[in-house]
């Protein structure tokens, strides 16, 4: 379910992310259909792997509420805050997901490819993973390098159902996910960490990056 040739706009910049709006009226209506039905499928998917994992596992695992269009939903808060971000997040205090829809999913479907979406649902899935273990990260570095490596099981969970047997095009989308908002070191990092996860398991991506990170930096800074 990619979009035509003659749907997809030029190039996007870079920093692709709070560049780059598109709602759902500017798109063709079998496109955003499309679209529609692809995050549903994947959400469904990432959901009910994660749901299986968890049944071996001795904590449970505490499905997230998904919002599919945050720019929808109003009076949306997290905790004491209400949120604001232009992209995707996981809320740990009332456990949900929030994708963003028109500056960040439906772009990425129309410039990138749908494994691009899969990138971002999966990775968002990865903070509910954290939040469902019970992991408090105390270095963020860790926090989200973890949860691309959580990505990364999932994606290699995903392939080996057939749904895709060349990975090439996937993998080249999903770090057009991460391009968009990282480069340089910290794009490779993230890189990293979504192969470790394809080539591991849930307790690769446990192992390595624990809650406290390593060596004495403790507090979070980088």
């Amino acid at each position: 379910m990619t979009p035509t040739a003659a749907a997809t706009p030029e190039p996007p910049p870079l920093n692709l992310l709070g560049m780059v709006l598109v709602t759902p009226d500017e798109v063709p209506t079998e496109i955003y259909a499309e679209y529609e039905a692809l995050v549903s499928e994947l959400t469904a998917n990432v959901d009910d792997y994660w749901a299986k994992w968890f049944e071996g596992q001795t904590t449970r695992w505490q499905a997230p509420t998904v919002y599919p269009r945050s720019e929808a939903e109003v009076g949306l808060r997290c905790g004491e805050e209400t949120p604001d971000i232009e992209g995707s997040y996981y809320c740990t205090p009332e456990n949900y997901v929030a994708f963003g829809e028109s500056r960040q999913l439906l772009p990425l479907y129309l410039y990138l490819g749908e494994y691009a979406v899969a990138m971002v649902i999966s990775h968002e899935f990865g903070h509910a993973v954290q939040g469902s273990l019970g992991v408090d990260h105390r270095r963020a570095s860790f926090k989200e390098l973890q949860a691309d490596c959580f990505a990364g099981v999932w994606f290699k969970a995903y392939q080996d159902e057939g749904n895709f047997s060349e990975l090439s095009e996937p993998f080249t989308q999903a770090v057009g996910a991460m391009r968009t908002v990282d480069e340089g070191d910290q794009l490779a990092e993230r890189y990293d960490a979504l192969l470790a996860g394809f080539n591991g398991s849930p307790q690769t991506c446990i192992d390595l990056f624990p809650e406290g990170g390593f060596g004495p930096d403790l507090t979070g800074s980088e």
